[in-house]
């Protein structure tokens, strides 16, 4: 190292000791590596075999920073700015245990360029809609809206980025434009002009997620935000200028300088106004027999159901995959409604469905099939994500059904995603198709990747009737 000879510290030396030592030799090294102690860190580790850390060589470092901007030299640079300037935003991903299941989940994160607050949602996918969705989060969160986001080159958000043009996608430009704030993206191979953000990634996923397991994706969500006000948003920030007394929490940052910079957000989601458009019409396309949600379901009165399974099938993860869902039970235990709501779950993350009963199914395959229709019509139904076909076994199937039906369980195979209700053992299906060798092939499979329900408890309509029955018999004894 420029002449000084190899230095071995002893045991009770400090790295601290080390740098008073060769004072003048890490001043000119510090120099020549223009105020960058990341590269001079690097340098001395080669000659110095003790324990070397960034932040004491930071501190030490302090004495010369004034003398090398004396010298008009430059000093290190940051993409920093001042309060509510920007907001840098980036996804990572990481596999999470969402109940017995090891699932991909990609998270938004972004940092305030100034108080360095950091915020994170949980996405099953990363996607124009998902950065969208976590920009107007932050928003919201934070209580106001920056100059300007910086984000990467992703296509989420840009189409050109090289030598002297930028452009951004219509999606994303109409959406800066809807909230007044300026679009930023990085130059490619250039990190140090969004590197707090990326740095929170790791931070987040390195402080956040280890030995944790999540019963379900809003569980997971709820950890983050505790997460951030009891860890992160408390952290200390030990910059270079300032001292350990000093030394301010982002959430004191933001309260103190930052938000009152911030412009107010006052206007309705730009992602709520398309979202529900979406699913809208989403849900009119699926054509539901009626409207019946999860959240709506009484597990209380069918205790026989798993609800962990239920959480986790409500992570999707098996439509991502083309897995079906074969419910079986008697009449009126809710298996129809839980067809409906996994269904309506997955218009609302942006699957295509569609119900049918089983019935009306075979009818129009047979008259397709009978009109010279039927690839069409196949190839029509082969292409939707998620397809529910109700009551299997109310009705006895042709031969000939059976085997378009069979027809239409190889077209979908491993590739898209059946959900089938059903008052029959599977043991039975042969009766109801009037066709062993078709029922063979058509369990063979869906039930090669499937996850089948079966509910033995009492029927939600005699249980109703029997309550109403009680209660007039208590008013006429009255």
């Amino acid at each position: 190292m420029n002449g000084t000879p190899k230095y071995k510290a002893p045991v009770h030396d400090s790295f601290n000791n080390y740098l008073k030592i060769n004072r003048e030799t890490i001043k000119e090294l510090f120099f020549e590596m223009n105020g960058h102690c990341v590269p001079l860190l690097r340098k001395l580790r080669e000659s110095y075999d003790g324990s070397a850390n960034l932040r004491g060589l930071q501190i030490f470092c302090r004495q010369f920073r004034k003398e090398l901007k004396n010298r008009g030299e430059s000093i290190p640079c940051r993409y920093e700015t001042q309060p509510g300037d920007h907001l840098q935003i980036d996804f990572g991903e990481q596999d999470v245990m969402i109940g017995e299941s090891r699932v991909r989940i990609h998270f938004f994160v972004s940092v305030l360029g100034y108080s360095r607050r950091l915020y994170v949602k949980a996405f099953t996918a990363e996607n124009t809609e998902a950065w969208l969705n976590g920009i107007e989060h932050v928003f919201r969160h934070f209580g106001g809206v920056p100059l300007a986001i910086v984000s990467d080159s992703t296509k989420c958000l840009v189409t050109v980025h090289n030598s002297g043009e930028l452009r951004f996608n219509e999606r994303y430009t109409a959406f800066c434009h809807y909230l007044n704030v300026r679009p930023v993206a990085c130059t490619p191979y250039k990190p140090r002009s969004k590197g707090k953000c990326e740095r929170m990634v790791r931070y987040f996923k390195e402080n956040a997620l280890p030995g944790r397991n999540f019963d379900s994706l809003e569980d997971l969500q709820n950890w983050i935000d505790l997460w951030l006000v009891k860890i992160s948003d408390v952290r200390k920030l030990f910059m270079v200028h300032t001292s350990n007394t000093e030394a301010e929490t982002p959430a004191e940052r933001l309260a103190q300088k930052e938000r009152a910079e911030f412009r107010a957000v006052n206007r309705v989601f730009f992602t709520n106004i398309r979202e529900e458009n979406r699913i809208r019409i989403g849900t009119m396309a699926a054509h539901f027999s009626r409207k019946c949600t999860l959240e709506e379901f009484d597990f209380s009165m069918q205790p026989c159901i798993d609800t962990a399974v239920i959480r986790e099938l409500k992570t999707l993860s098996w439509a991502d995959s083309g897995s079906n869902i074969v419910l079986l039970g008697p009449p009126g235990v809710g298996k129809t409604h839980l067809a409906i709501g996994f269904g309506l779950h997955a218009v609302k993350q942006g699957h295509s469905v569609l119900f049918k009963t089983a019935e009306a199914l075979i009818k129009e395959l047979t008259e397709a099939s009978e009109t010279g229709k039927l690839e069409q019509k196949m190839q029509k139904l082969a292409k939707v994500k998620v397809l529910i076909i109700d009551e299997l076994g109310y009705c006895p199937f042709s031969a000939n059904g059976s085997h378009l039906l069979f027809q239409l369980v190889s077209r979908r195979y491993e590739s898209k995603s059946t959900v089938i209700t059903s008052n029959r053992l599977v043991r039975d299906w042969g009766l109801i198709l009037g066709d062993s060798t078709a029922a063979t092939a058509i369990l063979d499979r869906l039930l090669h990747h499937s996850c089948v329900l079966t509910i033995n408890g009492d029927s939600y309509r005699l249980m109703s009737a029997r309550k109403e029955k009680l209660l007039e018999e208590n008013d006429k004894q009255v």
